[in-house]
């Protein structure tokens, strides 16, 4: 829970920047599909579902949509919250992506899946950027956590070590490449239920104008940590998922980026504060500037996407209670929705 509200209040100065600067990550919550794109099946899901973004060295990288559209493990996008890398929403929008950062570290395989996109605009040299997004560890693979994940800004397509190889097929190896930004390693990249920010500032070199999130280390200098959920094996994975890419540039003397006709998605642009959680009888759920809203429907879900619980929230200054002594213990999702409009959805523990 700390890393969740550390993330939450950093989050929070992210609204400033995007509210005065433009973002230069075309498609930066992976909204806009190729038309079709669930009709085949194969590896390499993003490649072929997403029109802006693509795997950085030919992995597998995954796209997760609310559609399901074929058999699991071998579609090419699959349908959340039962995702293949555990149980997760959209942090905005109706689609987010999924990357192993680093797979059976113990073997030195050098396994890696990256996310790739090429900016709006390259960056100007000596201009200051503010850069980063969100990711979420995945509960099927969460035996560790990478601390040594970022987002790294090339002037061209970066290369990937390619000399790794297991049995008969050649391993999608590591980008060898300091990345821009990087993951604070005081802050352990371990949550399952929210968002985590992986952010930072940087001064550009000029001319960059392609974005590769992932870990760029090898496995012999990735700063991977054992986590309490799983027994670590010879088989111990690392999976996140990623949500909401941003960069800005916050020199007052920036080129303007220009529109490119992506139209925003009106769900999921506001979180909302749920408490306690882990819970046992009731939740208390505070919206973010709810704007004198009296109520807001709440709704429950279980993990196979199943609705447990829904009940119109009475709000005062924006707050609002409902019990949860109904529900058995497990894990959830909660959705709030006002004016129409889904502000976010959240996970919920409940431990009685």
């Amino acid at each position: 829970m700390k890393h969740l509200l550390i993330a939450i209040l950093v989050s929070t100065s992210i609204a400033g920047y995007s509210q005065a600067y433009t973002n230069i990550v075309p498609d930066s919550s992976f909204e806009i599909l190729n038309p079709g794109c669930g009709t085949t099946y194969g590896l390499g899901q993003i490649d072929s579902a997403s029109t802006y973004w693509q795997s950085g060295n030919k992995g597998s990288t995954d796209l997760y949509h609310g559609c399901y559209f074929g058999p699991p493990f071998n579609a090419y996008m699959e349908n959340y919250p039962s995702c293949i890398g555990g149980a997760q929403y959209p942090r905005t929008g109706g689609v987010f992506a999924g990357i192993c950062a680093i797979d059976r570290p113990n073997r030195n395989l050098n396994y890696r899946e990256y996310l790739q996109t090429q900016l709006l605009i390259p960056l100007e040299a000596g201009k200051k950027y503010y850069a980063g997004c969100h990711v979420s560890l995945g509960e099927s693979y969460k035996r560790f956590s990478v601390n040594s994940f970022g987002l790294l800004f090339t002037d061209s397509v970066p290369a990937y070590d390619s000399s790794y190889f297991f049995g008969s097929w050649m391993q999608w190896g590591p980008i060898r490449q300091e990345a821009q930004v990087m993951n604070d390693t005081t802050i352990n990249l371990m949550d399952t239920l929210g968002w985590i920010l992986v952010a930072d500032t940087f001064i550009a070199q000029g001319g960059e104008k392609w974005l590769t999130i992932g870990n760029f280390r090898n496995d012999a200098h990735s700063v991977f940590v054992p986590t309490n959920y799983n027994s670590v094996s010879s088989d111990s994975a690392s999976y996140y998922f990623v949500d909401d890419v941003f960069l800005y540039c916050i020199d007052t003397s920036c080129a303007t980026v220009p529109v490119i006709g992506i139209k925003e998605t009106q769900t999921y642009r506001h979180n909302f504060g749920l408490y306690p959680n882990p819970a046992i009888h009731e939740i208390t759920v505070e919206i973010d500037a709810f704007n004198d809203q009296k109520s807001a429907l709440l709704r429950i879900y279980d993990l196979a996407g199943r609705l447990r619980k829904s009940d119109e929230l009475l709000l005062h200054s924006g707050k609002g209670i409902t019990s949860i002594a109904d529900l058995p213990n497990g894990a959830y999702f909660v959705e709030v929705i006002m004016n129409g409009f889904v502000r976010s959805v959240q996970k919920l523990i409940i431990l009685k």
